[in-house]
């Protein structure tokens, strides 16, 4: 994994914090990766949500003030290969999501979209298998930047029909992993512990 600790960033988060009052836990979940391969756009409402002066003083962070069509004004200012949605207030990502989300690279060269498993305070986890299935639950995906012109027309759809539209007409396959990295209104509980450490070591 060390050939992917380079100065140039291999994936971005994008946080959309419309109407947020805080986003402490998102942006701490971000700031602790333990793989620095990362950058994280931020969309705000600097009246309204308040960012603590760690996030707003590091290089990794971009916050911007809200606009008008944030997610294709937000696909126009990526530049790293990968890029990913964070648009819910209190979502939290794991702390070896970077690391995970090589290893899947890694394991599977040719993918363009990775769906990541979330699950919620309740332990209720979407994807239940490994089909993606219409659902109002969360799902989290990373996408290859050679994606966002198709993606630009179409990036505030549903992601299910969003990923579900790339599968069919760019006819690209969708890789969706078994690792939970993606937490809807919670923290990483011990059971996501669990289940990652099985799914690292069978791999």
């Amino acid at each position: 994994m060390n050939e992917y600790r380079i100065e140039n960033k291999l994936i971005t988060f994008i946080v959309i914090a419309v109407g947020r009052e805080s986003l402490q836990n998102t942006l701490l979940s971000i700031s602790q990766q333990s793989n620095p391969i990362w950058k994280c756009i931020v969309f705000y409402d600097s009246q309204f949500t308040t960012i603590n002066d760690v996030f707003l003083k590091s290089p990794h962070f971009t916050f911007l003030s809200n606009s008008t069509n944030l997610k294709s004004h937000a696909l126009s200012l990526i530049t790293t290969p990968w890029f990913s949605f964070i648009d819910k207030e209190g979502d939290t990502i794991h702390p070896e999501y970077c690391n995970i989300f090589i290893q899947e690279l890694q394991l599977y060269t040719s993918v363009k979209v990775i769906v990541f498993p979330t699950i919620n305070d309740k332990h209720k986890i979407y994807p239940p298998s490994h089909e993606l299935i219409p659902s109002n639950f969360t799902i989290h995906y990373v996408m290859n930047q050679s994606l966002i012109q198709f993606c630009q027309p179409f990036i505030h759809i549903p992601p299910f029909h969003l990923i579900k539209m790339i599968e069919l007409t760019m006819l690209y396959p969708i890789l969706i992993s078994p690792s939970i990295i993606y937490f809807v209104d919670s923290i990483p509980t011990k059971i996501v512990e669990e289940h990652n450490q099985h799914t690292l070591l069978s791999n």
